[in-house]
């Protein structure tokens, strides 16, 4: 008989709460909307947004509602049915972002993924990997980057 129960590793973690809409980096000039992560991954964020407040309808279903002063503007459900997000010993992983890019004396492609957790306090904090590879004047150039970022809890 087959098992029912979910895994560790497919469990989502709960990052249910209500975050300041905008994440610190260690680095002073590097901030990241959630918003913008989570619902147009990749498209210019509004800086009047505040506050992101994500609950789940279920173990498959995230809402994500974004919030300028006290009123709610924007509102977006994902499915881990239909593939907008995973989960993992890395925590929560929206759909990547990925592309290709061809121009005078190159061609490379690259992608970013974002998995979310929480941390003490109830923060949430996101795991940002970047990687590219392509080639530059015939010279083959490959990289990856791991950054953190940390969203505060709203009041």
């Amino acid at each position: 008989m087959a098992s029912t129960a979910s895994t560790t590793a497919d469990r989502c973690p709960d990052i249910s709460g209500k975050y300041a809409n905008t994440g610190d980096s260690v680095s002073p000039q590097h901030s990241l909307s959630l918003a913008s992560v989570l619902i147009s991954f990749g498209v210019p964020w509004d800086k009047s947004v505040d506050i992101t407040e994500l609950s789940f309808d279920d173990a498959d279903t995230l809402r994500v509602g974004v919030i300028t002063g006290s009123q709610v503007v924007k509102e977006a459900t994902l499915s881990r049915k239909h593939g907008d997000f995973t989960c993992d010993e890395d925590g929560l992983t929206p759909r990547s972002s990925s592309g290709g890019r061809a121009g005078e004396g190159g061609i490379g492609y690259a992608s970013q993924t974002i998995s979310f957790t929480t941390a003490d306090g109830g923060v949430l904090a996101g795991k940002v990997r970047n990687s590219a590879v392509g080639i530059a004047f015939l010279i083959p150039v490959v990289g990856t980057q791991t950054m953190w970022y940390s969203w505060k809890p709203a009041p």
